[in-house]
């Protein structure tokens, strides 16, 4: 099995590298850790005509869904992007019984029309070696590639002159024609600038020595001494764009890493290569000399300048001290002893050992409601999100609002009853999403992502969500999605099973990881009133209810995580501790939710924007955490809404 595991982090000198799914938001975000990439250049995979190492579990794209598989990429691309950064696209369209494939195409309008980037360029890359020409029976051997270039604004980080070439043919342009200072000589012949409006100038007037700019073809060999890369781009293309679009220290963005190209024209450049890569090839214990050499000492906490405090895990051992074969024996031992397990953690990791998924006590929860009315948006809450669980007699939905640091409200819980096969219980659950919440201040707010779960009643859920478009996220749990929110993948479905085409997308939910992060909320303590008094913000991730009932508080704690001995080995499982947790699912649903929205992603200009959006006086996240309130005033009804009172007191 391969040792590097997805969400690995390679530290290569200044660069650094992950292993992961470059779709997934939060392996960025783990990767870039809160910097902003000033360039992405990438190649992405072809379509479905090139094979790949089937060891990194890479599944080819049919063009037909490459547009919405790049979708994620994009969407990550443009949040990680400096706003006067530039996005270069390497891709080339393959042939089908003797005509292009036009998926690159589709892909390019996607880019403009649906995603919202400005389409600014397109690069030729044009590859002198040539080659052996081709054979095919009714075109030519293409001897070049395109390279799209794509940005945010229109005001970019230019530097035309690193990629100048010096030139006797340089000249400006008539003040009557309001062009940039560009030219080589072979734009035509004849005066120019000012020259050409005197009478009886020459041919060479108003030429001058200088640094001309290059046209948008580039010219580099193909390199073959990248290892088996099926489709290696030449360091030579991407050093033209890393001259060109950024300074020195600035970061360079790769989500596809293939041979490292990028990386090694960042190293050259003096700039820092971030690239993701789900290679799924081993490193062997004797290659950690090479890559602790480069290694250095990062503070990740402000100190008091006296004291240094250092952390590392014993894996980083150099050889000849504690090999990694030494580190898998001790954890395989450690498997069958809880006391070992801890001593491992402890030594040899050097974490700190928890027990997590302890399930928080539901009556201290009950004591600390607080005093906002259902179905109002609290202060501090600048969106909203639901989850939706699905039952063979119900629907039952959580509406959570969300703030800085993660806050966040319990606006609303409703049962919807009814048979699940039939159309009137989604009608119910069509009217919620189309509601808006009253906030304290009087706007109304929607529910911008609901997620539904389709481990129940999969064919209604899939119907019900096509038919209400983006807002609607249609999710499944499973415990190896990498993030709490996987990628998602395209299901077809038909009513008798047949495939059909555009289906929907599924998103896997790691839904152990969204309820220890849950339980570790829950447990947060809330400030005292003279703290409060005192402008003390809450702690990020500190969740608020209303005056629920004992019931939706037994239900969000009613799940453990416990360890079994599975064939020798531990297993941890979530495991109920009472019979019913429908809240608990639906809260787990509603922060997948909010991690489709980009909360995980989120920073404090994320947060403003959200607030002038709404019109409301940009906060600081004390200010933005609510006070105790006094009940709310009442909103006026709205057509079918209903509020249950299952958990009303």
């Amino acid at each position: 099995q391969p040792i590097t595991q997805p969400g690995d982090v390679w530290l290569i000198g200044n660069h650094r590298l992950i292993c992961g799914d470059c779709r997934d938001s939060g392996v960025i975000d783990m990767l870039l850790e809160g910097k902003r990439a000033n360039l992405v250049i990438t190649s992405p995979p072809y379509a479905t005509q090139r094979e790949y190492d089937p060891t990194s579990g890479f599944k080819p794209v049919p063009p037909e869904e490459y547009v919405e598989w790049f979708r994620d990429v994009a969407a990550n691309i443009q949040t990680m992007l400096a706003p006067d950064g530039s996005y270069f696209l390497n891709i080339k369209a393959h042939a089908d019984e003797g005509e292009r494939n036009l998926y690159v195409m589709d892909l390019v309008l996607a880019h403009k029309r649906q995603w919202g980037w400005r389409f600014v360029d397109e690069f030729c890359w044009r590859k002198t070696d040539n080659g052996v020409s081709g054979g095919w029976g009714n075109r030519f051997k293409n001897a070049w590639e395109p390279v799209f270039r794509f940005c945010r604004q229109p005001e970019i980080k230019f530097r035309p002159k690193a990629v100048g070439h010096v030139s006797e043919d340089c000249f400006d342009y008539s003040p009557n024609n309001p062009k940039s200072t560009s030219g080589s000589g072979l734009l035509g012949t004849g005066a120019r600038g000012r020259a050409a409006e005197a009478p009886g100038a020459a041919d060479d007037d108003g030429r001058f020595r200088g640094v001309a700019r290059p046209s948008n073809v580039i010219e580099a060999r193909t390199e073959s001494n990248q290892g088996s890369h099926s489709a290696p781009f030449p360091r030579g293309l991407a050093e033209f764009f890393v001259k060109a679009f950024t300074d020195g220290g600035d970061v360079v963005f790769d989500p596809f890493l293939g041979s490292g190209t990028t990386i090694a024209a960042a190293q050259v450049l003096g700039r820092l290569g971030y690239v993701c890569e789900h290679c799924g090839q081993e490193i062997q214990n004797h290659q950690k000399q090479s890559m602790l050499a480069p290694g250095e000492w990062r503070p990740s906490a402000v100190g008091d300048g006296k004291t240094a405090g250092f952390h590392l895990s014993s894996l980083y051992s150099p050889i000849g001290w504690f090999a990694w074969s030494d580190a898998a024996k001790q954890f395989e031992q450690a498997q069958k002893n809880p006391a070992l397990l801890q001593v491992f953690v402890n030594t040899v990791l050097g974490e700190t050992w928890t027990l997590l998924g302890e399930a928080p006590e539901w009556q201290k929860l009950y004591d600390r409601r607080e005093s906002y009315k259902v179905g109002t948006v609290p202060p501090g809450a600048l969106f909203l999100t639901a989850g939706a669980d699905v039952q063979k007699d119900r629907i039952e939905v959580e509406i959570v609002g969300w703030g800085r640091g993660k806050e966040s409200w319990s606006v609303d819980y409703r049962v919807f009853e009814g048979d699940t096969s039939r159309p009137q219980v989604w009608e119910k659950l069509t009217a919620l999403l189309n509601e808006t919440f009253t906030t304290t201040g009087g706007l109304e707010l929607p529910v911008l992502q609901l997620a539904v779960d389709s481990g129940f009643a999969a064919t209604e859920v899939y119907q019900w969500a096509r038919r209400q478009g983006g807002r609607v996220v249609v999710i499944k749990g499973d415990s190896r999605a990498p993030a709490l929110l996987g990628p998602a993948a395209p299901v077809e479905v038909g009513p008798l099973g047949k495939r059909i085409t555009r289906g929907v997308r599924v998103w896997p939910v790691n839904s152990g990881m969204a309820k220890e992060e849950l339980y570790r909320w829950l447990r947060l303590d809330r400030p005292t009133d003279e703290d409060i008094e005192k402008g003390l913000a809450f702690p990020p991730g500190y969740c608020h209810f209303p005056r629920y009932g004992e019931e939706y508080f037994k239900q969000i704690t009613a799940e453990q995580l416990v360890t079994k001995i599975v064939k020798g080995y531990r297993r941890h499982q979530w495991q109920k501790m009472r019979e019913r947790n429908e809240a608990l699912d639906c809260r787990v649903y509603a922060r997948a939710a909010a991690s489709r929205v980009g909360i995980d992603r989120y920073q404090e200009k994320h947060w403003r924007a959200t607030e002038e959006r709404l019109g409301l006086q940009s906060k600081s996240r004390q200010s933005a955490s609510p006070r105790p309130q006094s009940p709310a005033p009442p909103t006026k009804p709205r057509p079918g809404r209903r509020v249950v009172g299952r958990f009303s007191t």
